[in-house]
């Protein structure tokens, strides 16, 4: 064949910042799916699989996935402190009117502490937290034992402390997932799916050097000529972040 090579440009999406290079690579599969041409460029299904999960895991690692099952985890048990709170303020607040003495003494003595806490929602999540274990550690003082005896709270307290713990736990799980996420998408990700990108680009380059058809040629070509515009995209759109953040760095050093 005489016909002139098209040449796949360079990326740089090594450069990218994580989402720029979710967004790249799920262009150039997107285009690799539409194209109709793999078993032309010798691209196996299984290779494309390969692909396609190297992407999705990337974009996992961005927080878009595995993140949203903690957060909706840990919005549950919050949800669940508040419930178990509730009835054992209702207790206390109901005890006070109790006709038994000893009940409605104790339920006196407790009332200063349901007071005190009743704003605990205010603050993020590990600040009800902490505000929580409080609460629990004052109802659990010895010299609050009778009281709580009195007023049956004992179930209510043992739930919440579950509860509360379990909410901890789910926080602590999300905040490794996070550290995680970053170390894999920087130490593995990030070369397997460039690894995978490079072994697609070099069979499509090969199919194109030993084509012999006209007409295959001119779909192979088209299909280059379609990454590389994906690639000219993305790199004008990263070098105008980068742009942004060096004229932001400029500014604030100017404003000190």
């Amino acid at each position: 064949m005489t016909q002139e090579r098209v040449q796949i440009e360079c990326s740089y999406c090594e450069r990218y910042s994580s989402n720029q290079r979710a967004h790249f690579h799920d262009t150039v599969y997107g285009i690799l799916q539409e194209c109709g041409a793999l078993a032309e460029v010798h691209v196996p299904e299984s290779l494309m699989v390969d692909y396609r999960s190297c992407i999705d895991m990337e974009i996992a690692a961005l927080g878009r996935v595995r993140l949203t099952a903690f957060n909706e985890k840990i919005r549950q048990k919050d949800e669940e402190r508040k419930q178990y709170i509730g009835y054992l303020f209702r207790l206390i607040e109901t005890g006070v009117h109790s006709p038994l003495k000893e009940v409605a003494g104790a339920a006196q003595m407790l009332l200063p502490l349901v007071r005190k806490y009743r704003d605990y929602r205010k603050g993020g999540i590990l600040a009800r937290s902490s505000t929580v274990l409080g609460l629990i550690d004052a109802l659990q003082q010895s010299e609050r034992a009778a009281y709580v005896q009195l007023l049956r709270l004992e179930e209510g307290i043992a739930a919440l402390k579950q509860s509360n713990a379990e909410c901890m736990a789910e926080i602590s799980r999300r905040a490794d997932e996070r550290i995680a996420g970053k170390m894999d998408n920087t130490l593995v990700l990030r070369p397997r799916t460039d690894g995978v990108y490079r072994d697609i680009c070099e069979r499509i380059y090969a199919s194109q050097v030993l084509c012999e058809d006209a007409e295959v040629m001119l779909r192979i070509q088209a299909l280059i000529r379609q990454i590389n515009q994906a690639i000219t995209e993305n790199l004008r759109s990263y070098r105008q972040s980068l742009g942004q953040r060096r004229a932001a760095r400029k500014k604030n050093g100017e404003e000190g």
